[in-house]
């Protein structure tokens, strides 16, 4: 009897002025919500919508960066672009990047160049939306088909190089799009041969207490930004088009 007669002290319904931001009964606030909703309509789950390709579809996304680090090829620091490239409809993505150590303006002009990101890192890496907001992307654990795991690294073309294990930790983009950040640098599996490759990238003693197969974190953590803004901010960013 208790439950039904607190049941009906409650407000039938709350209401909220068109400026507010707040609801009055809830700690979130309306553009979350809306985000929410947009995200629930894009996957398709509102009856009116149908399914929608999300906002990163089609597009390439690049960063600039520098490695303020030396490594055993590259006494000072070095410039290195890194692509992201995203199936038409989203669902996947080619991780990629140019050969490093070339100057600066090589990599502004060239940015949206697919053809000068040689290296591959990972193809056709899944990736999955949530129904929190529309604007953020994850992965899991990945690894490559068999005929990708080059026995050797001489045929970068052929070999990925995260081919026994890749994982995006997250990117959000900004609302329009045309940026992107790397939540968590993501995580590559490698054995002795990919170390030995990716060691030309790294600081010296970067692989630790290395044995065969492990999973580290890509180095792109431990670089700054190298785009046209060097001077002004050091976070690394990726700008899609």
């Amino acid at each position: 009897m208790f439950y039904f007669l607190a049941l009906s002290t409650l407000p039938l319904s709350s209401t909220t002025s068109a400026t507010s931001t707040v609801s009055p009964s809830l700690p979130y606030s309306t553009a979350k919500c809306e985000n929410v909703r947009q995200s629930y309509q894009d996957v398709g789950c509102c009856d009116s919508m149908p399914p929608q390709k999300p906002g990163w579809a089609g597009k390439i996304c690049t960063s600039i960066v520098r490695g303020n680090y030396p490594t055993y090829d590259c006494p000072d620091f070095f410039y290195v672009a890194i692509g992201m490239r995203f199936s038409r409809d989203g669902s996947s993505v080619d991780v990629q990047f140019m050969k490093p150590w070339l100057n600066q303006s090589y990599y502004v002009h060239h940015r949206y160049d697919w053809s000068k990101f040689s290296t591959i890192i990972f193809q056709n890496y899944l990736v999955n939306r949530t129904l929190e907001d529309p604007h953020f992307l994850f992965g899991i654990p990945q690894s490559a088909p068999q005929h990708n795991m080059h026995p050797d690294m001489h045929d970068e073309k052929v070999a990925w190089m995260a081919a026994l294990g890749y994982q995006i930790n997250g990117i959000r983009f900004s609302t329009d799009f045309s940026r992107a950040n790397l939540m968590n640098a993501a995580d590559w599996r490698i054995d002795k041969t990919v170390k030995k490759f990716f060691s030309r990238f790294v600081p010296p003693h970067y692989f630790a207490t290395f044995e065969d197969k492990m999973w580290i974190k890509d180095p792109y953590y431990l670089n700054v930004n190298g785009d046209l803004d060097e001077k002004y901010t050091k976070e690394t960013y990726f700008v899609c088009k």
